[in-house]
């Protein structure tokens, strides 16, 4: 019986083993500027988590389309991360202590090559 539960206790070892191999997300950076985010467009995979940073002069807040997200205030050298979903918007805006409002999007497609 000790022999069943030892063989049994292996196999989910290594299913999920082989499971957080395969589910690994990556973290894609976003710095928060004055004027806009760079990059202004991120390559990410549903999964993956956007890490915002904030490099401005001030306070920022984001959001997503019709407020489907919100962030708190990020501080200057702050940071908020959005874990992307299936159904996370992939556009976002953020207004900055200036008041002015900027965008930025997510693409799920391959990033352009660069030469």
């Amino acid at each position: 019986m000790l022999t069943k539960y030892c063989k049994g206790a292996c196999a989910i070892t290594a299913a999920l083993t082989l499971m957080a191999g395969v589910a690994q997300a990556d973290n894609q950076l976003v710095m928060i500027v004055d004027g806009g985010y760079f990059p202004a467009v991120t390559y990410a995979q549903p999964g993956d988590n956007i890490v915002f940073e904030n490099k401005s002069a001030g306070d920022h807040v984001m959001r997503g389309p019709d407020d489907s997200w919100v962030s708190d205030p990020i501080a200057v050298d702050g940071r908020y991360v959005l874990n992307l979903t299936h159904s996370t918007p992939l556009t976002f805006t953020g207004t900055g202590t200036d008041g002015i409002e900027v965008a930025g999007e997510i693409s799920y497609d391959e990033p352009p090559l660069t030469e």
